[in-house]
């Protein structure tokens, strides 16, 4: 499972797009499914909210799973900063809750 980065919802660097093809070739040549998540189809399901923001999405995957991930939630981003390198925990994270039913 991995996040759609052509989608037309997300911006990825080229680099990125790039290795997600090469592990899109390595899992079709080792014969395994790979299943493709648009974020907003990620954030409509956390958030209950496809426009939802990834702020969003990590606040409430924080307060689901407070131990684990509440210290490592980054501050709210400015329009003149980059994406905190720690916002992709939270990406990891809601594709498997996504995917994961969670005992309530």
């Amino acid at each position: 499972m991995l996040p759609d980065v052509n989608a037309s919802d997300t911006h990825r660097a080229v680099r990125i797009k790039t290795l997600h093809q090469q592990i899109g070739a390595l899992a079709r040549q080792h014969q395994l499914k790979l299943k493709l998540v648009k974020a907003t189809k990620m954030r409509g399901r956390l958030l209950g909210d496809p426009k939802g923001t990834k702020q969003a999405m990590a606040n409430t995957l924080a307060e689901m799973f407070p131990k684990e991930l509440k210290s490592r939630l980054p501050p709210k981003r400015r329009p003149w900063m980059s994406e905190d390198p720690r916002m992709d925990i939270f990406d990891a994270v809601g594709l498997v809750v996504m995917f994961w039913p969670l005992e309530k």
